[in-house]
């Protein structure tokens, strides 16, 4: 969870950059990095909307640790005794590793701004 509107606006401005190293840059997928840019820009007007009462919960819950990044999972390592020789997981998005559509890195935190777009 983010502590801060700083945190997220990080991760929206790092969507941005991932989208031109891993798309513009490479000159493919061209509308990425122009629909990550419209993204930050949505994320930074719902932050200044709701400025109010993001600025009471961070007085409410200061981050610690300001320089952390955000932990996409509380529990990072849910099985304490893996197998030895685990069965590798099939690519979810196999046109990526091809050079298809999708170039930017999937991230939790990626992945829910990128729901902002849809409110």
């Amino acid at each position: 969870m983010y502590k801060a509107r700083k945190e997220v606006l990080d991760d929206l401005q790092l969507i941005v950059t991932n989208c031109y190293a891993y798309n513009t840059a490479r000159g493919i997928n061209l509308h990425m990095e122009q629909d990550a840019r419209m993204l930050l820009e949505k994320g930074k007007g719902i932050l200044q909307q709701n400025d109010e009462a993001l600025a009471s919960f961070e007085v409410l819950h200061p981050n610690p640790n300001p320089n952390a990044r955000p932990s996409p999972n509380p529990n990072p390592n849910p099985n304490p005794n893996p197998s030895p020789n685990p069965k590798p997981k099939p690519n979810p998005n196999p046109g990526a590793a091809a050079g298809g559509r999708d170039q930017c890195p999937r991230r939790p935190a990626a992945q829910a701004a990128f729901r902002l777009r849809a409110a």
